[in-house]
């Protein structure tokens, strides 16, 4: 696998797409009913990429998870991989106890993620140049 593909890797991503081995509507389902998350659509929720300037766009793509709010002390972070106890204990690292976890569909997710990391890219060329 090459550095450019490595945003691509996913074992969450085969499951579903590639093999179809998994429905996304189960395992949200399973999450939703036996962990309390609530489902949310980041397609009603606006994203300003410059009010996240302290996260790590590569962090966001290893965990599939991107924060979407932060209200004084709580911070709102939609993921689809809740499920994974290193991608949960990654964002405590960062921000403690105080998260409210959303559970989203995978392909908001990336589409969510790409546009953080272009966005970051841009910012980052027009600082270089």
């Amino acid at each position: 696998m090459h550095a450019s593909e490595s945003k691509d890797a996913s074992l969450l991503r085969i499951l579903l797409a590639e093999t179809k081995d998994l429905k996304e509507g189960d395992l949200i389902e399973e999450q939703i009913e036996n962990h309390g998350l609530s489902a949310c659509s980041l397609e009603r929720i606006g994203f300003v990429p410059g009010d996240w300037e302290d996260i790590d766009v590569g962090a966001c793509f290893a965990t599939r998870s991107i924060p979407v709010d932060k209200v004084d002390d709580i911070v709102f972070i939609a993921t689809s991989c809740y499920l994974s106890r290193p991608v949960r204990e990654y964002w405590r690292g960062l921000y403690g106890e105080m998260i409210v976890w959303f559970i989203a569909p995978f392909a908001q997710i990336e589409e969510r993620l790409q546009m953080f990391g272009e966005a970051r890219a841009a910012e980052s060329e027009a600082s270089g140049a």
